[in-house]
């Protein structure tokens, strides 16, 4: 009786399941008690790299090497500079095979420009924007007398900054005259 050991292992030229190779050439002659060790495919297989403390560009850079598909998020950061990881889907070192990794990257602090004389829903649309990436801003309308068109900003609190993810921001904005 033949014994057949089956050991998989991974290949990035022959597909899953079938067989990289084995120990005894075909058509050999073996006796009855021989084992005969059969690689099978277990198809491409890519180890997760430690994407901490590369920036973006390098993260990239990395990903293609290891032959590791990436999905790139942005979210705001009160610690983490713009253009670093802030997180990564799946643990660095970790085998994957077809899996994607989910990179978190950081936006840094959000940036508030100055929306004086604008419309008002010209500034809510970038808020809105912003806490779709984890700004987590937070607003406040307050209707003032001015000689301003009726719904443009007279003034906000903050103006041609960074703030921190959270901020409370108040919006001066005209009633008009």
């Amino acid at each position: 009786e033949i014994t057949l050991e089956f050991v998989e292992a991974a290949s990035k030229q022959v597909s899953e399941g079938n067989v990289i190779s084995q120990s005894i050439a075909a058509k050999t002659m073996i006796a009855k008690k021989d084992t005969v060790k059969i690689i099978i495919s277990r198809g491409k297989i890519s180890y997760v790299p430690n994407f901490y403390g590369l920036d973006e560009t390098q993260g990239q850079i990395a990903a293609t090497k290891a032959d590791v598909p990436i999905n790139v998020v942005y979210y705001y950061s009160n610690s983490i500079p713009a253009s670093y990881l802030i997180s990564q889907s799946i643990p660095a070192g970790t085998e994957i095979k077809g899996e994607i990794v989910a990179l978190m990257y950081s936006l840094g602090k959000p940036y508030i420009g100055n929306f004086d004389s604008e419309d008002v829903f010209t500034m809510i649309q970038t808020i809105n924007e912003m806490n779709g990436k984890g700004a987590q801003l937070t607003y406040e309308l307050a209707y003032i007398s001015n000689s301003e068109k009726k719904g443009t900003i007279v003034t906000t609190n903050y103006k041609g900054c960074f703030v921190n993810v959270g901020t409370h921001i108040v919006i001066r904005v005209s009633m008009g005259s």
